[in-house]
């Protein structure tokens, strides 16, 4: 207790004889001479927990949260030795993603939002590496957000942000996120993947099929987050089987699927036959 700039948590009772944590300064020296001033400048501690025996063995160290535990009272919660390692390399994958998302078209933006929140919120992510992240999310939500915008500009009268709110309130809850099939009057090939793009980015777990007519033809655009998709819902497949009914065909990948469609007459029975083939292979892979 004599030592010079010993820590003892507050409160805490310790026995007459307790470990000495000492960093920078041997505990040898420290009995030898107590009440030298110099001790003041290294951590020394009372603690009954495990140590290292040298601080060498802990290797990298890495943070991986600052937080407050009480009024006054910071907490530091960090990674040592291989786990340490394993969140650096975590560190890089996440400049890299982030990279990624920022070269993408404003279109592509809602599903790469996601899955950088997604990685930004994992145990192992440094500290650091958190926060460029989440600098760099609001960066392109605002950027997103601009985009929404200017198709809605372009649109005339066609409110994409509000009717994707309109479609996910009225949305199908299966397989653990929500199912969409809704006709948008009036509205582009464009327009409709502009839909999808606002919907995706509100519901991170979602299967969207939207149709629109010009009078001579039908545009069909579907979307499809990772979880469904390991349900076995692919967008290209889905829009396809879709579009078949109203004499049209399209494809694309299991995110994003595009077709057009022959018969507007046929749209309503389109847009069932596409909710029945979602219905099926998600509550087929559900149960």
């Amino acid at each position: 207790m004599k030592i010079n700039g010993l820590r003892a948590v507050f409160g805490e009772k310790y026995p007459p004889l307790v470990r000495v944590v000492s960093i920078g300064a041997p505990v040898g020296d420290l009995l030898a001479q107590p009440d030298l001033a110099a001790w003041r400048k290294h951590a020394i501690e009372f603690c009954g927990g495990t140590h290292v025996a040298r601080t060498g063995a802990i290797g990298r160290f890495v943070i991986t949260a600052e937080e407050s535990v009480s009024k006054g009272v910071r907490r530091i919660v960090a990674l040592t030795g291989n786990a340490a390692l394993a969140a650096a390399q975590q560190s890089r994958l996440m400049d890299e993603a982030i990279a990624a998302a920022q070269s993408l078209k404003e279109s592509e933006l809602p599903g790469a939002i996601n899955a950088l929140q997604k990685k930004s919120g994992a145990d192992d992510v440094p500290l650091l590496a958190r926060r460029r992240a989440q600098l760099s999310i609001a960066g392109l939500q605002d950027k997103l957000k601009k985009w929404e915008k200017a198709q809605q500009a372009s649109g005339g009268s066609i409110d994409i942000a509000g009717i994707a709110t309109q479609l996910l309130a009225s949305a199908q809850d299966l397989a653990g996120g929500k199912l969409v099939v809704a006709e948008v009057a009036d509205a582009s090939a464009d327009q409709l993947r502009g839909v999808l793009d606002s919907i995706r980015k509100r519901q991170p777990s979602v299967a969207a099929l939207v149709a629109a007519s010009d009078g001579a033809k039908l545009s069909f655009v579907t979307a499809v987050t990772d979880e469904l998709i390991a349900r076995g819902l692919r967008a290209g497949d889905w829009v396809k089987e879709a579009a078949k009914v109203a004499g049209g065909g399209g494809g694309g990948s299991p995110q994003m699927g595009q077709a057009g469609g022959k018969d507007p007459s046929r749209l309503a029975d389109a847009l069932a036959a596409g909710r029945q083939y979602a219905v099926t292979l998600l509550q087929g892979q559900s149960m």
